[in-house]
């Protein structure tokens, strides 16, 4: 994924494990492909979140400055003046932080299903700089003036893209698995990396046929069957034109140039076994900008916050206890 170095067409990682909240209902994937810009509300959650927990479709709403942007939809749940918002990466949801959801006290959880994705409506052209638009619709609408964002690869992305645009608004910055730039700079990986992710739908097949495979790149010879199929079922839930669009977004992202200015506390969570944003990159990363530390989870690859939820889960709790905020601030 980095451009620092040279990677190697993606391989991830899972290992699934018990969830603060149960799974989310997933919605048939037909109709996911076929919503418009008025998407059905979310589904309720089990019972013990559904009385703490807000659901909102997405809709089209003006930013302060004109602009006209997609308000995505959301699921948060926990309470506290400060929030710290989940961005998910290509092949996710919100239903990716189920771990996560109400993991931190003190602290108010929102985890967002990005424009095309979930219940979110799509965007005309995906493009990072239309998903910092959409991720500052989200927060002016909730009236969050400053975030704890925490993204996961793609997800990153979009935190980063926020951060360089909007560096008054970051409280605090965690990226997981993610890297400032994508591909390498003579633009073969990027050609190699599209053409395998979209070879096969150009065949014929669907993201339920994909998924497994895709999924079994990701994974660890150690993965628990219960997070594999988790994400095989968000995997194949991922419309289409969505994917498609995520990938030609993707391919383009280079915010190095950005890092040094990014003057926020910043945590960079790394799996030893991510060959996609591989730990050497991401400490690299970590060194080019001011407020940044740097972590590895041993064992784990590129989808750690669900393959080793504990132990991701106590960096960032840790992370925000340094900072004095949640139940310890």
């Amino acid at each position: 994924m980095g451009r620092d170095d040279d990677v190697r067409p993606p391989r991830h990682q899972w290992h699934g494990t018990s969830c603060v909240c149960r799974q989310l209902p997933l919605f048939d994937r037909r109709q996911r492909s076929r919503r418009a810009l008025h998407p059905r509300p979310f589904r309720s959650a089990d019972a013990g979140l559904h009385d703490r927990t807000r659901r909102q479709h997405g809709h089209r709403s003006r930013s302060p400055s004109g602009r006209l942007g997609v308000t995505p939809a959301y699921v948060a749940t926990g309470t506290g003046r400060e929030t710290i918002v989940l961005l998910h990466g290509l092949g996710g949801s919100h239903e990716v932080w189920q771990p996560q959801m109400g993991a931190f006290p003190g602290l108010r959880t929102l985890a967002w299903d990005m424009p095309g994705y979930g219940q979110s409506a799509s965007l005309p052209e995906m493009t990072f700089t239309a998903l910092g638009h959409a991720l500052e619709a989200l927060l002016n609408e909730l009236g969050i003036r400053n975030v704890h964002l925490v993204g996961h690869s793609m997800g990153g992305m979009v935190a980063l893209e926020y951060a360089a645009t909007h560096p008054d608004r970051i409280a605090s910055l965690a990226l997981s698995a993610t890297s400032a730039a994508f591909g390498t700079s003579n633009g073969t990986w990027q050609r190699q990396f599209v053409s395998a992710r979209l070879a096969p739908l150009d065949a014929g097949q669907t993201m339920a046929d994909l998924a497994p495979s895709l999924v079994a790149g990701m994974i660890g010879e150690s993965a628990d069957p219960a997070g594999v199929a988790i994400a095989e079922q968000i995997m194949s839930a991922v419309p289409e034109d969505t994917y498609r669009a995520a990938i030609a977004c993707l391919v383009g992202f280079d915010k190095r140039a950005a890092l040094a200015a990014i003057q926020a506390p910043t945590l960079l969570i790394a799996g030893s076994s991510d060959k996609v944003a591989p730990p050497a990159m991401m400490e690299r990363m970590a060194a080019r900008m001011p407020s940044a530390r740097y972590r590895v989870i041993e064992n784990a690859g590129h989808l750690m916050n669900l393959e080793q939820p504990a132990a991701f889960n106590a960096a960032l709790a840790a992370f925000y206890r340094d900072l004095k905020i949640g139940q310890n601030g």
